[in-house]
């Protein structure tokens, strides 16, 4: 009997190790907000809980932001989030301003959440606006971003600034501020980085998303 119980179990662990769950494309925003369900079975895998799908895999596309000894940081316009790799023969192959793929598990620990990878690889820069698109808003658990709306955009004043002034390695904001001459450019460069139009490839270095 015991021994039919241990054949059993390792039956459901090898189809749970080769079982490949759906890798749900999702923003940073929706891994760190979503509630974290670790199930009971030990052979069942942790996951997600985003607008009624469980999450066990992610599919996450941003730029990467830092280079951690065996981590990278990764903003995809949403939020930031360690991409933690435990496996010394995982190359990520990637550097800070590179945009990437990644799919991995979410993880929780301590209430950090990180992605545990399975593949990072190296996307076109256009294609992060084609995921913005495939994740509609209303998937999103944070308020919804209200743009000033006027004729003579500020915000399009902004980014074609930063374009002239940047030489490859960002903008300072503090050199944006002092030469835009624009009311309130820091809460519109605020949300220009929000909506994933500019992104930190250093801190208080901004670059426009192309």
């Amino acid at each position: 009997m015991y021994l039919s119980q241990e054949r059993d179990l390792y039956k459901k662990y090898k189809m749970e190790q080769f079982k490949r769950h759906v890798a749900h494309k999702v923003s940073v925003n929706q891994v760190a907000s979503a509630k974290y369900v670790k199930e009971e079975d030990q052979w069942a895998p942790s996951y997600l809980l985003i607008s009624n799908s469980k999450v066990s895999r992610a599919n996450i596309m941003g730029i990467v932001v830092a280079v951690e000894g065996n981590s990278i940081i990764i903003d995809d316009g949403t939020g930031r989030i360690t991409v933690r790799n435990f496996d010394s023969s995982f190359v990520f192959g990637c550097e800070v301003g590179d945009s990437v793929a990644v799919i991995g598990r979410p993880r929780d620990f301590n209430g950090e959440r990180y992605i545990a990878p399975e593949i990072v690889s190296k996307v076109d820069r256009k294609w992060l606006e084609v995921r913005k698109l495939e994740i509609p808003p209303a998937m999103e658990e944070t308020e919804e971003i209200v743009s000033e709306v006027i004729e003579d955009d500020p915000a399009a004043k902004i980014c074609q600034l930063i374009r002239s002034l940047d030489r490859g390695d960002g903008v300072e904001v503090e050199r944006v501020l002092s030469e835009s001459n624009i009311e309130s450019c820091e809460k519109i460069i605020s949300n220009l980085l929000k909506e994933g139009e500019l992104f930190e490839i250093k801190p208080g270095r901004v670059k426009v998303l192309e």
